[in-house]
């Protein structure tokens, strides 16, 4: 066996618990900023998602009023009463150009769309491929537009829009 002086034997302790100490003191730092890492990021980001919730809502509101306050301006409800989808759509574009909206949908009281203007292209794709028209217009002394124009409000209303339909 290999014999060791005193002093080698208590040097080569020392060293060992000195190691031993400096091992355990940087895995427990370690641990513990994991920790607060981690539990700052999750309140960060509960924050984050209550902030977007808010913004959402009041957002939502926005457009809910704004369609309100549109679908109660006396020409639009004058323009309404024509019932005629020619003049209906001729004149609800300059309507909707002065308007900031994305999306521009006039139904009849019973749902069925009459204009319906969506100008972002990749909203025309997804109205096409569902076989949907950007702009559903019902023919004159005609009914409901049915299929179409559910098809147009289950659009509307998964693209989050359901708030512009007046």
């Amino acid at each position: 066996m290999l014999k060791l002086r005193l002093r080698t034997k208590f040097l080569l302790s020392l060293l060992i618990l000195s190691a031993t100490v400096t091992a355990a003191t940087l895995w427990l730092v370690g641990r513990t900023l994991r920790m607060q890492v981690q539990t700052q990021l999750a309140d960060d980001l509960q924050n984050s998602v209550t902030v977007f919730h808010v913004f959402q809502r009041q957002r939502e509101v926005g457009l809910a009023s704004s369609a309100e306050i549109v679908a109660n301006l006396p020409n639009l409800k004058a323009l309404m009463t024509t019932h005629d989808a020619a003049t209906i759509q001729d004149a609800s574009t300059d309507m909707w150009l002065l308007i900031p909206s994305d999306v521009f949908v006039l139904a009849d009281p019973i749902g069925g769309v009459i204009v319906a203007a969506l100008p972002f292209v990749e909203i025309l794709n997804f109205a096409k491929s569902k076989d949907m028209s950007p702009n559903v217009n019902r023919a004159p002394n005609s009914g409901r537009v049915g299929r179409r124009s559910e098809a147009c409000r289950r659009a509307s209303n998964s693209l989050g829009l359901n708030g512009l339909v007046t």
